[in-house]
């Protein structure tokens, strides 16, 4: 016999309209990163959240640019999205 479930999932939590999201994403492999972007945005925009994008040269320069942002007094990111793309090859990246 099924249950009635939790009829207040939802209570207490913020409602995702309000949120703000930074998205951070590398030039290196923009081929990539640059559709993944697109996808992030059209699903925030869809569920009406604002959001910011902001890029970096490579994946190494990732989670520095998230502590970075956090620092400097800019507008509280509710959440972060991280995008980046590392591909096995010349570089010692992959490894890394």
């Amino acid at each position: 016999m099924a249950s009635q479930g939790n009829s207040q999932l939802n209570k207490g939590i913020p409602e995702i309209k309000d949120a703000f999201v930074l998205i951070v994403k590398t030039e290196w492999n923009s081929h990539i990163t640059d559709r993944l972007e697109e996808g992030v945005i059209n699903v925030l925009k869809q569920n009406g959240v604002s959001s910011k994008s902001i890029v970096v040269p490579g994946a190494m320069e990732l989670p520095f640019a998230v502590k970075t942002y956090s620092m400097e007094g800019l507008p509280v990111a509710n959440a972060f999205v991280v995008l980046g793309a590392v591909i096995r090859g010349d570089t010692p990246h992959f490894d890394y």
